[in-house]
């Protein structure tokens, strides 16, 4: 129970858990995004490592249940349990991964996840279906390859930050400690602008 009381104030209210909760992923994580062809019933995140020998942008399949499904006590038994992330892709990142996001439709197609760096750099990757890979279940997720699309290579002015994807998925927007907001193409990397703004 949440309780937060004072003279004027009052609230008595219970506080919910997470959902569903994955077994650890083996390494540091930072961040993570869905990608925009997310299914009912399953999901699929990038994921970024930091401050690890070598860091990277993963790809994961991950269940997700409802909580009002009906079960018998053995189903319910086996979804209490914590569900297993299930890897489809990895892909090196040079640097820390500070910031993620993914950008898809609008003609971006396959998507393409972005990740920005500790070393300055924004990175992307495309995130298509493996051909050669054999058929999977469905319930584990499609085959997916991250394979690098571009990169920047970081300008030498500190670490980027964050990175977003606009609502068409057409453009990158990102900033980081050198103070530039940079305007990205999603594919292919064109600079459309980087402005500075030094006053607040």
């Amino acid at each position: 129970m949440l309780r937060l009381d004072d003279e004027e104030c009052y609230i008595d209210e219970p506080v919910r858990s997470s959902i569903k909760q994955t077994r650890s992923l083996g390494r540091k994580q930072s961040c993570v995004r869905w990608l925009p062809e997310c299914s009912a019933g399953a999901g699929i995140v990038a994921t970024g490592t930091w401050d690890e020998p070598s860091n990277c942008v993963q790809l994961w399949a991950v269940a997700l249940q409802p909580e009002d499904v009906e079960m018998d006590d053995d189903a319910a038994a086996a979804a209490s349990e914590a569900p297993a992330a299930r890897l489809l892709a990895t892909a090196h990142h040079a640097a820390s991964v500070l910031g993620l996001t993914a950008a898809g439709g609008g003609g971006v197609a396959p998507p393409v996840v972005c990740a920005a760096g500790s070393d300055g750099s924004l990175s992307c990757f495309s995130a298509a279906l493996d051909a050669a890979a054999p058929p999977s279940d469905a319930a584990a997720g499609p085959a997916l390859r991250l394979t690098p699309a571009w990169s920047d290579g970081g300008g030498g002015g500190g670490a980027l930050l964050s990175v977003d994807a606009s609502p068409d998925g057409l453009q990158l927007a990102s900033c980081g400690e050198g103070g530039l907001l940079s305007l990205h193409a999603a594919e292919g990397g064109a600079m459309a602008a980087a402005i500075v703004h030094s006053t607040c």
